[in-house]
């Protein structure tokens, strides 16, 4: 992502944990990494934020200037 875009202007990392459920009774929990990464390409662009969720892009977003 960042040799394809760059470095982002802003970085924001975050750890929590989210429970599964499988089945009736059973609950899994998993601690995942969400980071959210915000772009700014200038001039008469929005800029954008993408949420990257255990290494993936999980989406890309506008920001309202």
């Amino acid at each position: 992502l960042v040799a394809r875009c760059g470095e982002p202007a802003h970085r924001r990392e975050a750890r929590d944990s989210v429970v599964f459920r499988p089945g009736p009774g059973i609950e899994n929990w998993r601690e995942r990494r969400r980071e959210e990464w915000v772009y700014d390409f200038g001039g008469s662009q929005f800029q954008r934020v993408l949420t990257i969720v255990n290494g993936r892009v999980f989406s890309a977003e506008p920001l309202s200037r």
